[in-house]
């Protein structure tokens, strides 16, 4: 049953198809524990799938104020921010950009990432991308629970507006019970093996 401990965590080997509205907002970036970040299984114990609340789905609003109630970007609440951050601090928190031009181009940017999911839908990124392009990352709760972590927050964001049914998505850590139930349902199987079949699992319409 320990056998799982031998997996590890490899940005890009472990990959499913969700539902994005499957995946919840836990925790912001600073709010993960901190042994997090350099922990080298894929399976972590602890409680940092658990949270008091839930955010509402982040770059959602702003994404629905530029596509959907079609407001001029100028003109949004995201924009404002930045402007505002950039006169404080000279530069803005996230993403980090130092001009109003740098603002005007990630603008542009996002108005061109909506134009192609609108287009052709979500494209995954191949496996030689995903050293210079994240994918959507999400982490795996005890409960089988998707959690937002990591890149992609604008693509899942884009993909709820449109109302994309399927997204493709880097699994970076999963919770140790949510293992050990894979185990248990295929138990004749190896972890690794296990741990595919679990995210196999995750695509909506298959059970």
């Amino acid at each position: 049953m320990l056998g799982y401990l031998k997996l590890q965590r490899h940005y890009g080997k472990w990959r499913a198809e969700v539902d994005p509205v499957q995946i919840v907002y836990l925790h912001r970036k600073d709010e993960w524990p901190w042994y997090i970040k350099n922990w080298p299984l894929l399976a972590c114990p602890g409680n940092w799938d658990l949270a008091d609340t839930e955010y509402p789905p982040f770059r959602l609003e702003q994404m629905e104020e530029l596509f959907r109630d079609r407001i001029p970007y100028q003109e949004t609440k995201t924009y404002q921010k930045m402007i505002s951050q950039l006169a404080c601090h000279g530069t803005t928190h996230a993403p980090k950009l130092n001009s109003r031009e740098e603002i005007d181009a990630y603008f542009g940017g996002v108005a061109t990432l909506y134009q192609s999911m609108k287009e052709n839908g979500f494209r995954a990124r191949d496996p030689h991308q995903l050293s210079r392009e994240k994918e959507i990352t999400v982490r795996i709760g005890r409960t089988g629970a998707l959690i937002k972590a990591g890149e992609g927050t604008h693509r899942l964001a884009l993909a709820r507006l449109l109302k994309i049914e399927r997204v493709s998505v880097v699994v970076d850590l999963v919770h140790t019970h949510w293992v050990q139930r894979c185990l248990r349902q295929f138990d004749d199987s190896e972890p690794e093996t296990a741990v595919h079949l679990g995210l196999e699992l995750l695509a909506p319409g298959l059970e």
